[in-house]
């Protein structure tokens, strides 16, 4: 278990799958997810995935923590595509719309952050993020991602096209972690 000033990363749980099912099919969380993510999920497939986190086959490569408030489980977070030969990889996160707001999300990837860089010496982290989400934008410039790219509509989502913005944090950049 890794602990933020307000969160705690663990291994998520097959029985984190009803916490999990309620956050996903919150059409407020799937509103700014890739198009792959538009879907609700099932209470099946909700507890299929986290079996699937629980036991990742590679933990080098991909992980995803349960991200706990309080005790609660609030979302997931995670890195995958790991190249240890380059010192990359993506992350990710999915937070409960009833706690945004509240800077879980940051503190949460905060500690993901301080994780990769202190412990798997990974160099850079990177991540792709819908535009127009503001909140998640601030959330990563304040832990001091910056912008590498912008793929113009990128997404077709809601009867338009939308603009992909990539994002990078170096290690060397990140004091503050």
């Amino acid at each position: 278990m890794f602990k933020g000033k307000k969160v705690e990363l663990r291994s998520a749980e097959k029985s984190d799958a009803a916490a999990y099912y309620k956050i996903w099919n919150d059409c407020r969380t799937r509103e700014f997810l890739s198009p792959a993510g538009m879907f609700p999920q099932s209470m099946a497939e909700a507890e299929k995935l986290l079996e699937n986190i629980a036991s990742p086959q590679r933990k080098d490569i991909a992980c995803t923590f349960a991200i706990t408030f309080k005790g609660k489980f609030i979302g997931l977070c995670g890195y995958d595509n790991r190249n240890t030969r380059a010192g990359t990889c993506s992350v990710s996160i999915m937070i409960a719309p009833a706690v945004w707001g509240k800077g879980l999300g940051t503190d949460a990837f905060f500690v993901l952050l301080k994780f990769l860089f202190g412990e798997l010496n990974v160099r850079k982290v990177q991540l792709s993020v819908f535009a127009e989400h503001k909140r998640a934008v601030a959330c990563y410039k304040k832990l001091g991602f910056r912008e590498e790219g912008l793929f113009k509509e990128q997404f077709y989502r809601d009867g338009g096209y939308h603009d992909e913005l990539h994002m990078a944090l170096f290690a060397r950049d990140a004091s503050d972690i």
